[in-house]
């Protein structure tokens, strides 16, 4: 079974499509379509990949052009750039599975240099380090190749969102690699000039368009360090962890898709950022907190302006209501942390206005902590149009918090 795969792999390497960024113009009927289609089935299918695909000989034959270019030797391929990319795409869905991450962390040892062997994870940030500076010269004739460094990257973000496969790719230290990448493209974008509304495309105009593109997906693959603690404190050392929380909150509030393979959503890192005091300074210059605050707000005391009520709501029965159930988990993570609880309400106190005008939302957690969770003047009872939902969801938030700080700073305030 393991022969019929490396012979595939080899059809791919000798007829590999075009790379068309336009869906229109692939052949589903071409050769590399074909191969391409059943590898990513194979790999989707758990119980196929660990009898065909995770064996050392199909890992070999998909690395071998790379061990090639990490030699300095060319490589015998009709469109270099189009294959490593599928490669890519490959080794990516074998890394994001438990099976395929131990395979490439602590197996398969593959030679180099003489006298040394590594596993296939050691050769793959190898590699993507290489391509990020440019320093494989046999691929020079392809371009920028921004499309192929985002491929390997994304295998190596694969390893490096877990703790045992950031211990491996640490001491190479790729985090510091894509920052300098990110921040050389980002200075270039600003030289760019805006492109003029009605005027005609350009090559300045497609450069901008490449850049932005390429800008983000180096942010997007930074802000994945965050998946563990020890790779949220490597994010910090780079210097961008806010401009990577600006862009987790915009794909967050457009509520798009991590990636085909992560297992996990935004919601996860907002949890990991939000246990270090320079991340939740990053979540609250981003707008995440006044944005989730909002939103509770909306839920909790607003409801919904598309319902026609025809009979009022009835009293809910369950702790918290379910429309406040997603807001509720994303509050008690944010306050999961004693950085958290002190950088968002250490040396604040609280308002006690004497009036609320019914109109005035909250916008901070010391302003949720005020209008629902410390209740001591009737001006802040009427103020509520659902006085016992609401202060029961402040209450829940308040012993649901794992950090004790919050819920002291929540007595002592009382």
């Amino acid at each position: 079974r393991k022969d019929l795969i490396i012979i595939l792999i080899r059809i791919m390497y000798s007829q590999p499509k075009p790379f068309y960024s336009d869906a229109s113009h692939a052949d589903p009927l071409s050769p590399t379509s074909l191969v391409m289609e059943e590898l990513r089935a194979l790999c989707d299918w758990k119980e196929c990949a660990t009898e065909c695909v995770y064996k050392a000989p199909v890992i070999e034959c998909l690395l071998s052009p790379i061990i090639a270019l990490l030699k300095g030797k060319r490589v015998s391929l009709p469109s270099p750039e189009t294959t490593l990319t599928h490669i890519a795409d490959v080794l990516a869905r074998i890394a994001s599975t438990e099976r395929g991450l131990s395979l490439f962390l602590y197996e398969g040892n593959f030679m180099i240099t003489e006298g040394e062997s590594i596993s296939a994870a050691h050769m793959i940030v190898q590699f993507t380090k290489k391509l990020l500076g440019n320093q494989l010269p046999a691929l020079y004739e392809s371009g920028l190749l921004f499309s192929l460094k985002g491929a390997f990257i994304f295998v190596c973000r694969q390893m490096y969102n877990t703790c045992e496969g950031l211990q491996v790719l640490k001491p190479y230290g790729l985090h510091t690699c894509i920052a300098d990448a990110w921040k050389k493209t980002s200075s270039q974008s600003e030289r760019v000039p805006t492109p003029v509304p009605g005027a005609t495309s350009s090559a300045a105009t497609q450069d901008l368009q490449n850049n932005t593109v390429w800008e983000e997906t180096l942010l997007d693959n930074l802000l994945h360090f965050a998946a563990t603690p020890q790779g949220l404190l490597l994010l910090q050392q780079t210097g961008a962890i806010n401009d990577c929380v600006t862009y987790m909150f915009s794909r967050f509030t457009k509520k798009l898709q991590v990636s085909c393979c992560e297992k996990f959503g935004y919601g996860v890192m907002v949890t990991q950022v939000a246990a270090t005091a320079p991340g939740v300074v990053a979540l609250q210059s981003s707008g995440f907190i006044q944005a989730t605050v909002l939103e509770l707000w909306s839920v909790l005391e607003c409801g919904r302006d598309d319902v026609r009520m025809i009979h009022p709501r009835s009293t809910p029965m369950d702790p918290i209501d379910r429309s406040c159930q997603k807001t509720f988990l994303a509050l008690v993570n944010l306050l999961s942390s004693y950085h958290a609880v002190y950088e968002l309400l250490g040396k604040q106190g609280i308002p006690n206005k004497p009036e609320y005008p019914l109109r005035e939302m909250p916008t901070s957690i010391i302003d949720i902590l005020d209008r629902i969770i410390i209740i001591n003047s009737d001006a802040k009872i009427h103020s509520l149009f659902n006085f016992e939902q609401s202060h029961t969801f402040g209450l829940r938030t308040c012993c649901c918090s794992f950090d004790y700080g919050f819920v002291i700073y929540c007595l002592e305030n009382h």
